[in-house]
């Protein structure tokens, strides 16, 4: 979270501390509308754990542990992404969206000093 804060570029920021929801008045797809509107653009950012309520029950259940004995998280990023494409193909808007999971970029590259932003 300090570092999407720090870094300017983000218009939004989800993390696991603030539970959010995408349909209706203040939902993230409002949010998403009205900001495309006025800048043209959008960054969102969803930090580990973030949103994991918003995916479907059916899928994997949360008591499942990697070999750390972490709880495994869901894939929010892109079931986000597909949930934001369709909703502006459903109203006729045009937007072009892209999904970027970094996982491996950020675990694979040695630290630098842009890192402590």
């Amino acid at each position: 979270m300090y570092a999407t804060l720090a870094s300017r570029d983000v218009d939004c920021c989800l993390i696991p501390d603030s539970p959010f929801y995408l349909e209706g008045e203040g939902g993230l797809l409002e949010f998403i509308e009205r900001r495309l509107k006025e800048n043209g653009h959008m960054v969102i950012v969803i930090a580990e754990g973030g949103g994991q309520d918003l995916m479907s029950r059916s899928m994997e259940s949360n008591t499942l542990k990697d070999a750390s004995g972490n709880k495994l998280l869901k894939d929010v990023g892109f079931g986000l992404s597909q949930s934001i494409k369709d909703h502006f193909k459903k109203n006729h808007m045009v937007m072009n969206l892209k999904y970027i999971d970094p996982t491996y970029m950020i675990r694979a590259v040695p630290s630098n000093a842009s890192d402590n932003v």
